[in-house]
């Protein structure tokens, strides 16, 4: 074997040695991190539908409307929403009653400390006039504001760029065929979000607080249609906010930044190997 043989046979491998490291660090954040929590932190449960009750009036949450009436249906261990009638119609469930926390004893959304957010929905139907706006939407804000924005449609669940609001990363999934457990998980700068268990999404936290109000609200959550682009309807089981992420879910974030990581290799090393594909002469 040539030098130059073997020396591009080391560059094409490289990639796989350089995910081995990154793995092995991202096992170490994790011990540290098991090491550090030690147990498992306490749900706070905004809405449980198995009470039978409506989500404005278990203590946590109020319920606004803007441009219309909203349907809302307690039933069944679950509240179906929808604002399907008009598009006009503004509405959904917040842990604010204007500029005031319904309950101050609502947990601190830390991000340094890590939280997640975990949400039993269904989509049932959602209908957009523009690419950049969903009728059904999540949306948390950490203390110092920093958060994001997870938009629901019924092939694809995706968020919302900044305070431009525009339509950037997504997963395709199908939020229509059954109830399934969101959990947005938010540690440090970044989040991710898995559908039962199975990594969905990972990204970049926003701050969309230059909009105003309610994106200048800390501590701040929000689970409805508050656009009048679009409209939606929904069927939700389950509101609630851990303090701090299970071990399990920063695994999960861990791995998916790994698989970001091997992507992102991956490209390079087919882009590299691209450059040095030789010309056959008929092509010249």
């Amino acid at each position: 074997m040539s030098f130059t043989a073997g020396r591009r046979h080391d560059a094409e491998h490289r990639p796989c040695c350089l995910e081995g490291i990154a793995l092995i660090r991202i096992l170490v954040i994790v011990g540290v991190m098991a090491s550090a929590w030690g147990g498992t932190a306490t749900a706070t449960v905004l809405y449980d539908g198995a009470l039978g009750t409506a989500p404005e009036t278990q203590g946590w949450l109020a319920f606004g409307e803007l441009g219309g009436t909203a349907s809302r249906v307690t039933a069944g261990g679950a509240t179906t929403f929808s604002t399907t009638s008009n598009s006009t119609i503004q509405a959904g469930y917040s842990n604010y009653a204007g500029l005031t926390l319904v309950n101050p004893a609502f947990p601190q959304l830390d991000r340094v400390a890590g939280y997640t957010v975990t949400l039993d929905m269904q989509v049932l139907s959602e209908s957009h006039a523009s690419a950049n706006r969903s009728g059904v939407s999540l949306l948390v804000l950490s203390d110092d504001l920093l958060g994001i924005e997870v938009a629901f449609w019924e092939d694809e669940v995706w968020v919302q760029s900044g305070p431009d609001f525009l339509h950037a990363e997504g997963a395709s999934f199908d939020t229509t065929a059954a109830m399934t457990r969101y959990d947005l998980t938010i540690l440090g700068g970044g989040y991710s979000i898995t559908a039962d268990g199975n990594p969905l999404l990972v990204g970049s936290l926003r701050d969309y607080s230059s909009f105003g109000f309610p994106y200048s609200l800390s501590n701040y959550l929000f689970l409805g249609d508050n656009t009048t682009s679009a409209s939606g309807s929904f069927e939700v089981e389950q509101l609630a906010v851990v303090p701090e992420p299970s071990i399990g879910l920063v695994t999960t974030v861990c791995a998916l930044a790994l698989l970001r990581l091997r992507e992102q290799r991956r490209k390079g090393l087919a882009a590299r190997m691209g450059e040095g594909k030789p010309t056959l002469a008929h092509e010249a």
